[in-house]
């Protein structure tokens, strides 16, 4: 293998994007609005395997998407088929290639480990190296590719201010998690969750820190500019985010994080709970929907701290 030095530039990195979120909360949408910002006129591709609902958008967006054979209609997508797309994507020039969603390929897998006889910990190691095949064909990609996943919907309560100035808890629909295999992430450049159907999104992770621990936004044609313009060293659009959640404390308001940001946080340390109790303390919180705008970029980055010490 012949080894080379070259300069180091983000415009040789094509994009790794996932959107999450739940049913209904604008995921293909917010997937196209993206791409087209990404690039005037920009060739799109979709592989759609949400039952062709992707076509429904195209009096709004130019685009091509992935048709089957007529013989292979219904069938399940497995991983085979997303590499195929990867590759046929590259090959006929497209700019953006959508996988809309990948939530199928984890579930056809999981499906097979189900139905395999045996030990079920040694099935997973033949199970996982088959995703990771779909996962290394998205990474050597020189193209653009953003993913969308299912989230795990849970109801949540949120804290609102109502007219009579009291707060009060109304249980709303979330997107928590994605539905895909745990590792994901780490692939990814860019993670988008839109957290409900009002299209709120916040970023999970985010290269550029536009979005990051900004609030909520919402995804239009600006991020993939953005975005683009970031990877060229050009000229960032800032983003319009929305205000904060004020909680009214007797005549005192003071500013709060959203309940996404909570769910989300709880799902990080779902499995730490040590680094958790640790940083309650050393915050002095005893929840973290307690905890003040003005701390919450500090304590993010103190769980990142203390992640990477753990690691």
């Amino acid at each position: 293998m012949a080894l080379h030095i070259r300069k180091a530039t983000k415009a040789q990195k094509p994009l790794r994007l996932l959107i999450s979120g739940q049913t209904a909360s604008g995921k293909t949408y917010s997937s196209l609005l993206l791409a087209n910002g990404m690039k005037e006129n920009a060739k799109i591709l979709v592989f759609d395997t949400e039952s062709g609902r992707a076509s429904l958008k195209s009096g709004k967006f130019n685009f091509d998407v992935v048709t089957w054979d007529n013989n292979e209609m219904g069938k399940p997508v497995s991983y085979l088929d997303y590499i195929e797309v990867i590759k046929l994507a590259e090959k006929e020039g497209y700019d953006v290639l959508i996988l809309d969603s990948i939530t199928p390929e984890w579930e056809e897998l999981k499906d097979r480990h189900s139905k395999m006889t045996g030990n079920s910990f040694a099935n997973w190691g033949v199970i996982k190296p088959l995703h990771q095949k779909f996962i290394d064909e998205i990474l050597n990609s020189k193209i653009h590719i953003i993913c969308t996943a299912r989230s795990k919907m849970e109801y949540v309560l949120e804290e609102t201010v109502n007219k009579f100035g009291k707060t009060v808890q109304t249980p709303t629909l979330k997107g928590l998690g994605t539905q895909q295999q745990n590792d994901l992430p780490y692939f990814m450049d860019f993670i988008f969750n839109i957290v409900d159907r009002q299209h709120n999104t916040e970023a999970e992770k985010d290269e550029t820190e536009i979005y990051l621990n900004k609030g909520y936004f919402t995804i239009n044609e600006v991020v993939g500019k953005n975005i683009v313009n970031w990877l060229n060293d050009g000229e960032i659009i800032q983003p319009e985010t929305k205000e904060p959640l004020k909680v009214v404390t007797g005549n005192k308001e003071e500013e709060k994080i959203q309940a996404g940001q909570v769910a989300n946080l709880k799902i990080e340390l779902k499995d730490l709970p040590e680094l958790e109790k640790q940083v309650k303390q050393e915050f002095n919180i005893e929840s973290f929907k307690d905890v003040p705008v003005s701390q919450w970029t500090a304590i993010k980055k103190r769980i990142t701290e203390l992640k990477k010490e753990a690691a």
